[in-house]
């Protein structure tokens, strides 16, 4: 009744899909971590007609930096810098360590970089600022 195909010794059947995992981790780490820095960096632009978004750009930071600076001493920090450098993302460079990551970003109009030190959490990269100011972290 039907035609059925043998199951040789050669013949394996279909692997069943393998379970996707449920961490939000994606799968190229070091353009994931440029892109968090791009987005923080929009966050906190500073240009004509723009606002800056505060709240998202302190969603990017880490839980530590988060714990280190109140939401409240982020913008205010930010507000003194009276400007925001310019960064050339197109050029950003990330260097990966476990679950730590460094993305090295030129100046547009100078010849020095500035680097951005972030941690995954939960899947997602987190910017590290214990100190310099909101447009320049530093990690220590």
């Amino acid at each position: 009744a039907g035609c059925r195909k043998p199951f040789g010794f050669f013949e394996r059947p279909a692997p069943s899909p393998t379970p996707r995992s449920s961490s939000t981790q994606p799968r190229d780490l070091g353009r994931a971590a440029i892109q968090t820095v791009t987005d923080y960096v929009a966050a906190l632009d500073l240009s004509p007609g723009h606002a800056p978004d505060y709240d998202a750009a302190y969603a990017l930071l880490s839980r530590a930096s988060q714990s280190y600076h109140s939401r409240a001493e982020f913008q205010r920090a930010h507000e003194a810098m009276k400007g925001m450098p310019q960064y050339d993302l197109a050029a950003a460079k990330t260097t990966l360590k476990g679950d730590t990551a460094t993305v090295v970003v030129p100046l547009e109009e100078d010849p020095a970089t500035s680097a951005f030190q972030l941690v995954l959490e939960g899947g997602a990269w987190k910017v590290v600022y214990r100190g310099g100011a909101p447009g320049m972290p530093y990690a220590e």
